[in-house]
């Protein structure tokens, strides 16, 4: 994994859109990405505003991580701002396994661009990690990311009832994989 490397460039409504491995000037981008999330309540697990020392932190811990080839992580740039991420980590007991998340800010959704993210890490996730399945949690009120994950050929395997506070409601998560 190259630091920066682009790996794929689209054009969506005249805008650029560039699919790349993140690099360290990303972390104040990757700030607002979360905690513009964490403003809308979005279906996410952290549910409080990070910090850029928090945040800057998770960066070099991930980075070290893909390094080390345990994850893969893409970036989503849209005129020279980090506006998603996506990445899949290795399970530690099964390296085949990988767990798959995906954020993208409230002004990039229903494009596209989420489909397009999930189809690269999983094509890098197969090539670089050598993963043979991947899963996903979501929550259950989430449709339009279980829908997405379903057009992107993950399937439903199960349902944790109550599995996730949610701003101190507890919501049913439910379970997708997809073998690679």
């Amino acid at each position: 994994m190259e630091i920066g490397k682009i790996i794929k460039k689209n054009k969506i409504n005249e805008k650029e859109i560039i699919f790349r491995y993140p690099k360290i000037e990303d972390v104040d981008d990757l700030l607002k990405l979360i905690n513009s999330l964490v403003k809308e309540k979005a279906y996410i697990t952290i549910q409080k505003q990070q910090t850029k020392k928090e945040e800057t932190e998770w960066f070099f811990k991930n980075l070290a991580d893909l390094l080390n080839k345990k994850k893969v992580m893409i970036v989503v740039e849209i005129d020279n701002q980090v506006m998603g991420m996506g990445e899949i980590k290795v399970n530690s007991k099964n390296p085949y396994k990988g767990e798959l998340g995906i954020s993208l800010r409230k002004e990039i959704r229903n494009l596209g661009i989420g489909k397009e993210l999930i189809k690269e890490l999983l094509k890098v996730g197969k090539k670089e990690l050598k993963l043979k399945l991947v899963l996903l949690y979501a929550m259950a009120p989430n449709k339009i990311a279980l829908h997405t994950y379903k057009k992107c050929g993950f399937e439903r395997v199960g349902e944790i009832k109550k599995g996730v506070l949610h701003y101190g409601k507890p919501l049913n998560q439910v379970i997708m994989v997809k073998y690679l």
